[in-house]
């Protein structure tokens, strides 16, 4: 996700000056005005936006050229034919295409399984005093 080292700490610098931020605004009570609350809503979700797109790119590997074939191969007819000629594209032209659709199709297959396990209450244990923003029960 980061393009240099100094992205990173730029990203780091931020969540630590929020941090800093937010313990000083529990101290003063300022965490329950509006604004506070909605700036942190907004940290928060970004933070697990970032955090599942980063799983769902990392619980899919890359493909290897035998399951890019059989991709293609299954695929030929809805995706890659000439429309006007009607002769299909080689698999070395459509390669990347063919590449992102089949990431494309994986990640999907791992977003379902992901959210159907949150459905289960057996298998998703939540953490209270986090979810309500540091309030203990």
């Amino acid at each position: 996700f980061y393009e240099s080292v100094q992205q990173m700490l730029l990203e780091f610098k931020t969540i630590l000056l929020r941090d800093i931020a937010w313990n000083k605004a529990l101290a003063l009570g300022l965490d329950k005005g509006y604004g506070f609350i909605k700036q942190y809503n907004g940290v928060k979700n970004s933070f697990l936006q970032k955090e599942y797109l980063k799983f769902l790119v990392e619980s899919v590997k890359e493909p290897v050229d035998e399951e890019l074939e059989a991709y293609y191969l299954s695929h030929l007819g809805e995706f890659f034919v000439n429309k006007e000629t009607g002769e299909p594209f080689s698999l070395e032209s459509s390669k990347g295409t063919v590449r992102a659709l089949w990431l494309q199709e994986k990640q999907d297959e791992v977003k379902a399984v992901f959210f159907d396990s949150l459905k289960n209450p057996e298998k998703v244990i939540i953490n209270q005093v986090w979810l309500r923003e540091g309030e203990k029960n």
